[in-house]
């Protein structure tokens, strides 16, 4: 997701090294979800520099309540690490319901390069080779090219992808960009600091279709998810919506730390 220094007025964009916190709450529901509340909070923490890579340390622990009064917690942990250059891509995630451990994945990628496709390992929860469509990217890279195509003024990306939250499974993620923004028109909420100077940055309404084919016919297939939020120049992203069909989830900034830039090694 886009969601993790400086403008990007220059060629190529940069993310701030920052943690981000998100307050979790029901959008909206079906009748067939079952669900009727959601209560949780999302943290990610992005840091990390073109030549050492980057690394993005990720949990979302959440409530969720149904129409017979149960709740149930479920709480997803994730760490990946992604070469500068986007050539290969680490991750770990474990997800827990009730503090149990239900499900751990672990593995390794590389970028596909010259037109031949890319490669993967899985070694949690059993070893297992993969292959990835020879112009399948990275979560941060991904990242980079919605950030290049706002810049640029362009109303549309769309990219192969893997980010492993589905195992050893890719999408097409279709990205639709709204107009520009002047600096200040997007508003932190009350009690936010604006210690990344967003005030004073452009910003961008981006909005993310997920397919699990990775060519969607337009307009008539149903994205596996989606999410849309307000992104800024510099990579942080408020007012985030996570659409999974039968129900959508809210996630209201509520804490924005800015970390110094560490120094190539």
């Amino acid at each position: 997701m886009a969601l993790c220094g400086g403008p990007t007025h220059a060629a190529e964009p940069q993310i701030a090294n920052h943690r981000a916190i998100y307050e979790m709450t029901l959008e909206d529901s079906s009748e067939r979800s079952g669900i009727t509340s959601v209560d949780g909070r999302m943290v990610l923490e992005f840091v990390g520099t073109a030549c050492d890579g980057y690394t993005l340390n990720s949990r979302i622990v959440t409530r969720f309540g149904n129409r017979d009064g149960k709740l149930t917690n479920t709480d997803i942990r994730s760490t990946s690490w992604e070469a500068g250059d986007g050539s290969k891509f680490r991750f770990s995630t474990r997800q827990y319901l009730e503090d149990a451990l239900q499900e751990e994945t672990e593995g390794r990628a590389t970028r596909g390069h010259d037109g031949n496709p890319g490669t993967g390992v899985l070694t949690k929860p059993t070893e297992e080779a993969f292959e990835l469509p020879a112009d399948a990217v990275f979560p941060t890279e991904h990242n980079f090219r919605i950030m290049r195509a706002a810049a640029a003024g362009r109303t549309t990306d769309q990219t192969v992808v893997f980010d492993a939250t589905d195992g050893k499974n890719y999408s097409a993620a279709r990205a639709f960009l709204g107009a520009e923004k002047r600096p200040g028109a997007v508003t932190l909420p009350d009690g936010v600091e604006d210690t990344a100077r967003l005030a004073t940055l452009r910003s961008w309404p981006v909005s993310i279709s997920f397919f699990d084919d990775t060519q969607p016919a337009s307009g008539e297939q149903t994205p596996s998810h989606e999410i849309s939020f307000d992104m800024f120049e510099n990579g942080v992203s408020v007012d985030v919506l996570l659409n999974y069909g039968d129900f959508s989830v809210k996630g209201v900034l509520s804490g924005l730390e800015i970390f110094e830039t560490p120094k190539c090694s």
